[in-house]
């Protein structure tokens, strides 16, 4: 009995358990890999992602916002390890300065809060800083000190160094910062809010958005300050309710935009309008006024019966008003035509050259032969030989058609069929105890006889007749020469 030894629990799984069975038994040591016991008979809880602990899940029926997780007990105090940097960053951020007093400096321990009132800090900040005048906090290696509500505020307090006070960040009040005296630098530090009192100095550079110049030099800051301007003449500043303005002086001054035709050139100081071109717009020249004024004027509408005769006037179009000259009304021959009659005549087809009685005037106005190659078929088909073949010749003579005749080979195997002939098949010693032939004969109902080398008949174990061409011959023994099989009809 062969056996499995699991990846992470170490299970014994027997090879005849079910494929079930051994599928279950593989998920349940899958939980080996997340949870299992080291050497030291710990409990280690591994995961190739993060960790996450869920009381009161709702996703499995909890009620949200409503468990507590607890680790350890009041009667069993857990100490809570982090091999990473957290111990040592609470550690040497928060302990007590004591070298005021020739004392070790003591470090501040976090303890689970609990009722029990004789669990405390081991330190007691208020008694210990009161007691000696220079005892202080320590908040070693670069760290910050976080308060509960993560905001706190200074009063009456002073901020300096040695050389400058750094603070990275930004400085936010909702009032004004009064009564407080900042001095050395504040570098890389926005001061959001007001700041009450005279300062003694502001480097740096203030925007106008902030309430500053934008600038570090005053001619820098009036232009800053200052509307925008172009230098084109002597120009002033008005002031009105609504900020600045530049406005320029009586007879000076530019013209911002006109209506085309007019122009503006010169820095926008000069407007000017161009000579009408047939494709610019603009003024009239008097050569040109003068040729328009000499053109024709405006001829009135007639009637569509009219015409417009030499002495400019319109005259009805009819034969009184159109001349034959000397052309003979009294002839036929010399008679006008309309216009409609002319189109007529000259739409006519010309004369048609004759074709053959075999041929047919086509559509691209030529004679062309008349066969079958011109014609095409539709439902009535053209006679060929394969068609008249494939429609009045069947292979078979098993039908009761009268409209159609069997071919030669049907013809042949009907006769053998029906007239008593025979087929012969050779069953030789090297075919074995087993023979098969096809014949052609087209029925079942075959009679067999089969005799050997000497003519004697032979009585073979079993004649399976398999199908109307196909027969299947097994003898007890081997042929000792060629015997020979005969099939009739």
């Amino acid at each position: 009995m062969a056996t499995t030894i699991s990846r992470y629990l170490k299970l014994k799984i027997d090879d005849n358990l079910s494929a079930d069975a051994k599928s279950n038994l593989a998920k349940i040591d899958e939980l080996g890999a997340i949870f299992r016991t080291n050497t030291e008979d710990n409990v280690d809880i591994s995961a190739k992602g993060n960790i996450s602990l869920q009381p009161g899940d709702p996703a499995i029926g909890g009620t949200a916002n409503q468990s507590n997780l607890s680790i350890g007990q009041s009667s069993n105090k857990v100490n809570i390890l982090s091999i990473d940097a957290l111990e040592t960053r609470v550690r040497t951020l928060l302990r007590l300065r004591n070298g005021a007093v020739g004392l070790t400096d003591t470090y501040l321990n976090v303890v689970p809060t609990v009722e029990n009132t004789n669990v405390t800090l081991n330190v007691s900040l208020a008694d210990s800083l009161s007691v000696v005048a220079n005892r202080s906090i320590i908040i070693g290696h670069s760290g910050r000190l976080v308060f509960e509500d993560a905001t706190q505020s200074l009063t009456n307090k002073t901020l300096s160094g040695t050389s400058s006070v750094n603070i990275t960040g930004s400085i936010t009040t909702t009032g004004a910062i009064s009564g407080a005296t900042l001095s050395g630098l504040l570098a890389g530090s926005d001061v959001v809010g007001n700041i009450s009192g005279n300062a003694g100095n502001v480097s740096g550079t203030v925007a106008i958005a902030n309430g500053g110049t934008g600038a570090s030099t005053a001619d820098a800051a009036l232009v800053n300050l200052l509307p925008t301007y172009i230098n084109a003449g002597t120009l002033k500043v008005k002031a009105d309710g609504s900020g600045l303005e530049w406005i320029v002086g009586v007879g000076q001054g530019t013209v911002n935009s006109v209506l085309a035709p007019l122009e503006l050139t010169n820095n926008n100081t000069t407007v000017t309008i161009p000579q009408a071109t047939s494709l610019i717009s603009g003024f009239l020249s008097a050569a040109d006024h003068a040729f328009f004024t000499a053109k024709e004027p405006a001829i009135i509408a007639g009637t569509t019966a009219q015409y417009w005769r030499g002495d400019k006037s319109w005259q009805t179009l009819d034969k009184s008003a159109v001349g034959l000259g000397n052309v003979d009304n009294t002839s036929d021959a010399d008679k006008p035509i309309s216009s409609a009659v002319s189109t007529a005549l000259s739409g006519k087809e010309p004369s048609i050259s004759a074709g053959t009685t075999s041929q047919y005037w086509r559509g691209d106005k030529s004679w062309q032969t008349l066969d079958t190659l011109a014609v095409a078929e539709n439902i009535n088909l053209y006679f060929t030989d394969t068609r008249a073949r494939t429609a009045a010749v069947l292979n078979s003579t098993a039908g009761n058609e009268t409209d159609q005749a069997a071919s030669v080979s049907a013809m042949k195997s009907y006769v053998a069929a029906q007239g008593g002939g025979a087929v012969s098949y050779t069953w030789s010693t090297l075919v074995g105890t087993t023979k098969s032939i096809t014949h052609n004969l087209n029925k079942a109902t075959v009679s067999v006889t089969i005799y050997d080398e000497n003519g004697e008949d032979i009585f073979v174990d079993t004649v399976d007749r398999t199908s109307n061409d196909a027969l299947s011959l097994t003898s007890s023994a081997v042929p000792t020469g060629n015997w020979t099989v005969i099939i009739r009809p």
